[in-house]
């Protein structure tokens, strides 16, 4: 008995072991898509930090059945709309801080049917000139449509959404969340107090 208990311990070591090594290099893919991505779209205008894995996240957000990739980038030079390039600011004091200073932004890779790397991909880069993505803790969360936390963030919808969400942590404790409205990204600061 006692050397079946240890075989069924080691057996799930072995399988826990393999689940968190599948974790990993299921995170080191995305990162090296977003890598591709920003690469490829945004040229050298992006640089970003490899070595963090919670600044990219798989999702739906624009609501269109078709995964998309959020990234976390710290723009190196002006990024204007063009093409299947939209900008938005979204955070306070965007446009008048990105003149002399960048800050860490959101790119969203829109999927498609073609590929990830095909030139029908649609990017929407969201500047923040506040450095709100640069707090220590940052992390870059979202919620999927159905999922649990979803239905716990979901209460303060201005509108009714199709997609999935992203959520920005800020300094001050209060999530604030990102989101699709049919034809642009909007930004909601709940009304709450941390």
């Amino acid at each position: 008995m006692r050397y079946l208990n240890i075989t069924v311990l080691m057996f799930l070591f072995f399988i826990v072991s393999i689940q968190l090594c599948y974790a990993g290099d299921k995170e080191k893919t995305k990162m090296a898509l977003a890598r591709q991505l920003t690469g490829k779209f945004l040229l050298a205008k992006a640089v970003i930090d490899e070595s963090d894995l919670t600044t990219v996240k798989q999702g739906d957000f624009n609501g269109d059945g078709i995964k998309d990739i959020a990234v976390v980038f710290l723009p190196v030079a002006e990024i204007k709309s063009e093409n299947n390039i939209t900008v938005q600011t979204l955070w306070a004091d965007s446009v008048k801080n990105l003149a002399t200073k960048y800050y860490k932004s959101i790119g969203i890779f829109h999927g498609s049917k073609v590929g990830w790397l095909s030139d029908s991909i649609r990017v929407s880069v969201l500047l923040a000139g506040d450095g709100v993505l640069e707090v220590p803790a940052f992390e870059l969360l979202s919620a999927r449509v159905g999922s649990e936390d979803y239905q716990q963030y979901y209460a303060w919808r201005p509108i009714e959404l199709k997609g999935d969400f992203l959520i920005v942590p800020t300094e001050a404790g209060i999530d604030t969340y990102v989101y699709w409205n049919k034809d642009r990204y909007e930004l909601l600061w709940p009304d709450e107090i941390p």
